[in-house]
């Protein structure tokens, strides 16, 4: 259900965009669904940093279907990590630094 909602969301508002190098450096939020609101929420601003899936993040490959975001501002910070690393489980303290993110939850502002 989680997944339905946002993508219903992504396509209403037709911001779905595909993998492309083309959205490189564009600026972005990162969503995520909220149960309370049965609405997708923005919990951070950010820079797309790299779409190729071979790319190494934190030690592991960013993978199909992801993309690695610079984060400029933490809008929630206690919202979980996509993919927690050494540092955190959590949103908070990410500014300035590099997190990976469901592409399908990035739209682009």
């Amino acid at each position: 259900m989680f997944c339905l909602h946002i993508l219903n969301f992504l396509v209403q508002t037709q911001q779905v965009v595909d993998g492309s190098s083309c959205v490189l450096h564009r600026k972005c939020k990162l969503l995520k669904f909220d149960s309370i609101s049965d609405k997708a929420v923005a919990v951070a601003e950010g820079s797309i940093a790299c779409v190729d899936p071979t790319e190494i993040v934190h030690h592991i490959p960013l993978g199909i279907g992801n993309w690695k975001i610079w984060i400029e501002r933490v809008i929630d910070s206690t919202t979980l990590l996509y993919r927690p690393d050494i540092e955190s489980d959590y949103m908070a303290r990410r500014e300035g630094t590099n997190v990976v993110w469901p592409k399908k939850y990035v739209i682009l502002i």
